[in-house]
């Protein structure tokens, strides 16, 4: 097992976090999977409900 209190991280600068396109800072990402996880969860058989009512709409 690895003890996760002696792990030890690097400061993550703009340059070394780089998404096709653009770079991406921590501070950004962070802020990315805090409005993330503010978001709402469906569950798979929620998730099949609400696209397949999606569906219907755009056929219409």
């Amino acid at each position: 097992m690895y003890n996760i209190e002696k792990m030890s991280t690097t400061k993550i600068t703009a340059k070394s976090t780089i998404l096709p396109g653009e770079p991406l800072s921590e501070k950004a990402f962070k802020a990315m999977i805090k409005e993330a996880e503010n978001g709402r969860f469906l569950s798979e058989e929620e998730y099949k409900k609400e696209f397949n009512k999606w569906r219907k709409q755009i056929k219409k």
